[in-house]
């Protein structure tokens, strides 16, 4: 192994490569999260829409949430008296108690998803609504385009009605959430409602919380002086650390050091005395001790590899 420069620590490590003599293995870890919100959108049905020549659809009120993802187009359509109009490869999200008709024109072609918002307890979400009140229709459309990733979620949705194997209800769910997030980004910020909007803050809390671990590595820092450097007070820390971390903030604070640790023993040649003070403990002895609390494995059986089966 070759020491690598400081920065290699940048937080958050979302990839490490481990090279051996008979193989070589690429981790990727969970991006750093936001607080484990307990909604998601449960797929209803969707269609594939072609249009031979101009009409209207009547005019109706949703009950719940409806996509509208243009192949061909423009698409246009009334949404709560507003005239909207959705460029090719664009999307609309249509809420709950909006008033919509479609404006239909010769050689359209849009796919309509319906979705319901709901609880881990199975309980219609009606706390959690997507959207802010009194968003205009305007600020509903979403810059997300109807990529090939998205092309590619539509059709396993309809290959799982086609086949009904078992489980296909859940795997239409999980292909509608991962389209979900990825639509949710094109969407303005202002739009969405305070709780969605609070998981964009929460990642930002983590990723600066990660930050200034990383900055201040070699020191010890108290709780205390870590609220002040992240500008909250220690209640604060406290309750956005066990929100977000699962895990107080002391004890969040020396995993990030502790998984810092493993990627120095097992990607450069430092000696573990050195990965001891680089890390800002009293000693090397007091680091393993540390070390195999949080890990179950000393440093040394960490940089050997003894330690690999654990993850692997």
């Amino acid at each position: 192994m070759v020491r690598l420069a400081r920065f290699f620590y940048i937080l958050p490590i979302l990839m490490e490569t481990e090279v051996h003599s008979s193989f070589s293995k690429e981790r990727y870890y969970r991006t750093p999260h936001s607080s484990i919100l307990s909604i998601r959108p449960y797929f209803e049905d969707f269609h594939r829409l072609k249009t031979s020549g101009k009409g209207e659809y009547p005019l109706h009120q949703h009950q719940n949430y409806e996509f509208i993802l243009v192949e061909k187009g423009p698409y246009r359509c009334s949404l709560n008296d507003e005239e909207i109009q959705v460029p090719e490869k664009r999307m609309i999200v249509i809420k709950p108690g909006d008033w919509h008709q479609d404006h239909f024109r010769e050689g359209q072609q849009h796919f309509v998803i319906h979705f319901r918002l709901t609880s881990t307890l199975d309980v219609e979400a009606v706390n959690y609504s997507l959207f802010a009140n009194n968003v205009s229709s305007e600020m509903q459309l979403s810059q997300a385009e109807l990529s090939k990733e998205i092309r590619f979620v539509i059709d396993e949705l309809a290959r799982e009605a086609d086949e009904k194997l078992p489980y296909s209800a859940n795997v239409q769910d999980s292909f509608l959430e991962v389209m979900f997030w990825r639509l949710l980004r094109g969407l303005p910020d202002s739009s969405l409602s305070t709780r969605f909007r609070q998981l964009n803050k929460d990642q930002s809390f983590i990723e600066r919380f990660n930050r200034i671990i990383k900055d201040n590595l070699s020191q010890n820092l108290k709780m205390k002086d870590l609220a002040e450097m992240l500008q909250v007070s220690r209640r604060t820390l406290s309750t956005k650390c066990t929100l977000l971390t699962g895990a107080p903030p002391a004890q969040a604070y020396m995993q990030v050091k502790i998984d810092i640790a493993v990627s120095m023993l097992r990607h450069t040649d430092m000696a573990i005395k050195e990965v001891s003070f680089e890390l800002g403990f009293r000693n090397q002895y007091h680091f393993s001790r540390v070390f195999k609390r949080h890990t179950g494995h000393s440093p040394s059986e960490t940089r050997n590899g003894n330690s690999l089966s654990a993850k692997s």
